[in-house]
């Protein structure tokens, strides 16, 4: 009996599972989508010039500082 009852399993998922090919070969065109070449360029342009300055803080409305009356024990003299 041969020994190949022991590699079955594992040819059998490869050939289920695996596909033919990793990679067209370049005669058959650049395989990449070109809307994905398109984000590519647009992404490492964007990394080259920067996406813009830094975000400024927005104003916020605060309460009132100072205390309406002074305490006269705090004050100077």
């Amino acid at each position: 009996m041969k020994q190949n009852w022991r590699r079955w399993p594992g040819q059998f998922a490869r050939w289920l599972f695996g596909s033919p090919f990793r990679q067209l070969p370049w005669a058959f065109g650049d395989p990449t989508p070109t809307d994905l070449r398109l984000f590519k360029a647009q992404a490492d342009e964007a990394m080259q010039r920067g996406l813009g300055g830094v975000a400024g803080q927005t104003p916020v409305a605060h309460a009132r500082t100072k205390p309406a009356r002074v305490d006269p024990a705090l004050e100077r003299q």
